[in-house]
């Protein structure tokens, strides 16, 4: 089983209506697998970062997807994800520049994917090259 988790404020509207979206999005998909593997996604509520780190690590977190947030240092969350090894995701493309390791932007009114590079395998992910040839990459990694 993997579990993946929406990283949200409750106090912040847009931040809700993204959790609620993921939410109602996942629950169409349910049962979800992917490689075989059983998808579970719960919610977290973001307070600081201690209890951020506490609920990823009591909870299993595989991946997390970062919705709007205010008043953070989204480094302080990065750094959480990094040293507990969880594959970050986002819907905010200014949010893969500051070091999320994956998000979704609109380029010529078309999804484009984005890929933090040097994020993704500080989280200890392994993306595939089909996937970095068709991103538009940041912090890129030459070999």
């Amino acid at each position: 089983t993997r579990r993946s988790s929406d990283l949200f404020q409750s106090k912040n509207v847009e931040s809700m209506q993204v959790k609620e979206q993921m939410e109602t999005s996942f629950k169409s998909l349910l049962p979800m697998k992917v490689g075989g593997l059983e998808i579970k996604c719960v919610a977290i509520e973001y307070r600081d970062n201690v209890s951020f780190g506490e609920s990823i690590d009591s909870g299993k977190i595989d991946v997390i997807y970062i919705t709007p947030l205010r008043s953070v240092k989204l480094a302080d969350i990065l750094a959480v994800t990094a040293k507990l090894k969880v594959l970050t995701q986002t819907g905010v493309p200014d949010y893969v520049q500051q070091g999320v390791s994956v998000g979704i932007g609109i380029k010529d009114n078309k999804p484009e994917i984005l890929v933090n590079q040097r994020s993704s395998v500080a989280e200890g992910a392994e993306l595939s090259s089909q996937l970095l040839r068709i991103a538009t990459l940041f912090d890129r990694i030459v070999k």
